[in-house]
């Protein structure tokens, strides 16, 4: 009996252990964190709004395809050229404006150049070199005044030259005579030559110059009335076979060789201390030195 009853409390306690156990077992469900459950919720709950808005999206990929974003779009790219295009004619008008800006300038300096080169004097230094002559404005007043009267002289040297080619041509003996007598004649009143001898001694006795040139000036109407007289006897001389003429014109010709001496020696001497004044050639001319180097030239 004590047998059975030991094994009946035995029993009895082992029901019990596994009564207390089972009791036991909610408060482990306690301790058991609820953070999974919520996990797994938020998980079923985050993927349909994922895929919601993926299917969201997914039309937005095609909106290009809308007829009302293609306009909006080609309204856009146009509106883009139109800016660029207005950017690219603003820069190149910019540089056409510039461009003609400095072609207007390069050429009035060029301009100013050549009117500077035209108008400047140039002699040769003590060295030989060729350099600009500086002048004053007093000298550049003084110039002016002397070119009138030094203009004139060279116009009746051209009258004297002309005159030394009939001579020329007579004196060969090929050309007819006759022929030769009425050029004699145009050189005196010649309409078509402006430097026939009535029409330069028209012109000097008008002329106005300084009174330090009134004393040329006077040398040069004597002078052109001395060759006004030799060229009418040559023309009569050869015309009419006059000896009376011939003679006359002998006389007239000395005169006018004589005298275009000393109104050169006189434009050179009134030109020579003016600066600026290149007086080179005036002193260089000769009638004798013109035919060796003109005439007999021509004829060789």
């Amino acid at each position: 009996m004590k047998i059975m009853a030991s094994e009946h409390a035995e029993h009895s306690s082992a029901v019990e252990r596994l009564k207390g156990n089972k009791k036991k077992q909610p408060v482990r469900k306690k301790n058991k964190s609820p953070k999974p459950i919520a996990t797994v919720k938020e998980v079923k709950e985050e993927k349909p709004k994922n895929n919601i808005v993926e299917k969201r999206k997914k039309p937005a990929a095609f909106a290009q395809n809308d007829p009302d974003v293609i306009e909006q779009n080609l309204e856009k790219e146009m509106q883009r050229q139109e800016e660029e295009y207005e950017k690219r004619s603003a820069v190149g008008s910019f540089i056409a404006k510039t461009l003609k800006v400095v072609m207007a300038a390069s050429c009035i300096y060029l301009i100013f150049l050549i009117y500077g080169v035209l108008m400047t004097d140039f002699v040769y230094d003590k060295d030989g070199a060729v350099v600009p002559q500086v002048l004053s404005v007093e000298d550049i007043s003084e110039k002016k005044k002397y070119q009138i009267i030094l203009a004139q002289y060279e116009k009746c040297r051209i009258l004297y030259e002309n005159t030394l080619m009939l001579d020329y041509r007579l004196g060969q003996g090929i050309e007819d005579p006759l022929q030769i007598a009425t050029e004699y004649e145009r050189l005196i009143k010649d309409p078509a030559d402006p430097n026939n001898m009535e029409n330069l001694y028209k012109k000097t006795g008008a002329m106005v110059v300084d009174t330090k040139y009134t004393q040329v000036r006077e040398l040069m109407l004597l002078w052109l009335d001395d060759m006004g007289n030799y060229l009418g006897n040559m023309s009569m001389a050869i015309t009419n076979n006059n000896e009376e003429a011939k003679q006359e014109a002998v006389v007239y010709r000395e005169n006018v060789y004589n005298n275009f001496y000393i109104l050169t020696q006189n434009i050179v001497s009134l030109g020579e201390n003016i600066e600026g004044i290149d007086l080179y050639d005036v002193k260089e001319w000769a009638p004798d030195k013109y035919i060796d180097e003109t005439i007999n030239g021509t004829a060789n």
